[in-house]
C-alpha cells in the first residue's frame, strides 16, 4: 500500500490545505481546505490536483464572469481594496497576512461578494480614505468598519488601550466582555482616573473609589 504523503500546510492553486478530514476514515483520504475567497471545503488529493487551477469553484466563475461580463467596477479603488481585505486574510502570500489571517481575522460571509460589500460601506470619500476596523479584535463586518484618515486610524489606536492584569495583556473592550462593565467606564477608570488595574475592571460600577496609598 502506498505511504500516504501529508499535505498539511501545502498551497496547491488557490487552496490551503488545513489537514486531514477525518468524518468517513474508512473512505477515501480526503482532505480540510480553505479557499483564498474563505470558503472552505473537503476535497480529494485527485481532485485537488487535477486539471485547471485548484479553487472552491470561484476561479471558473471569475474566468465567466470575464468572458460574459461583470459588475463593471473591477478597475475601482473600492474592488482593490476589496481585494486586498480578502488576500490579507486568507491568502499566506499576502506580506500582510500574519497580521489578520493567521491572527484569526476574517471576512464575514457577506462581504466575501464584492457587490454587497460595496452596497454596505459606498465609495471611499476620498483618495486619502481606506479601510479601518474599528474594534482590531474583530473581523471585516458591517457595523465594525468604515472609511478613515490615517489620523482617524491613528486616533483609534490610540482608543484601544490595552490593559495587562491576571497574566492578560487586553484592550479595554475585551475585558469588558470579560468583566460586564462598560468599555468607557473601564477607559476613563485606567486612564483618567488612575486606577489600577485590578481596581478598574473588578470594582463594582458605583464603587467610590479612594486612592491607594
Amino acid at each position: 500500500m502506498p505511504r500516504l504523503v501529508d499535505l498539511t500546510g501545502h498551497r496547491i492553486g488557490r487552496l490551503t490545505i488545513k489537514g486531514r478530514n477525518h468524518e468517513k476514515p474508512h473512505g477515501p483520504v480526503m482532505w480540510d481546505c480553505v479557499c483564498d475567497c474563505g470558503t472552505e471545503l473537503v476535497r480529494g488529493a485527485k481532485t485537488i490536483r487535477g486539471r485547471g487551477i485548484a479553487s472552491c469553484g470561484c476561479y471558473n466563475r471569475e474566468l465567466s464572469t470575464k468572458r460574459f461580463g461583470s459588475h463593471g467596477l473591477s478597475q475601482t479603488p473600492e474592488y482593490k481594496i476589496w481585494l486586498g481585505m480578502k488576500a490579507r486574510c486568507y491568502s499566506p502570500s499576502s506580506a500582510a497576512y500574519y497580521k489578520y489571517g493567521a491572527r484569526g481575522i476574517v471576512v464575514c460571509e457577506r462581504w466575501r461578494i464584492f457587490e454587497t460589500f460595496l452596497a454596505d460601506m459606498g465609495k471611499r470619500p476620498s483618495p486619502r480614505h481606506t479601510l479601518d476596523r474599528i474594534d482590531g479584535t474583530k473581523g471585516y463586518e458591517p457595523g465594525n468598519c468604515r472609511w478613515a484618515t490615517p489620523q482617524q486610524q491613528q486616533l483609534n489606536l490610540k482608543n484601544n488601550v490595552r490593559i495587562e492584569f491576571d497574566g492578560k495583556s487586553l484592550t479595554a473592550g475585551q475585558w469588558s466582555r470579560i468583566v460586564g462593565l462598560d468599555e468607557k467606564t473601564i477607559t476613563s477608570r485606567y486612564r483618567q482616573l488612575g486606577w489600577t488595574a485590578e481596581d478598574a475592571l473588578t470594582l463594582p460600577l458605583h464603587f467610590h473609589h479612594k486612592r491607594r496609598m
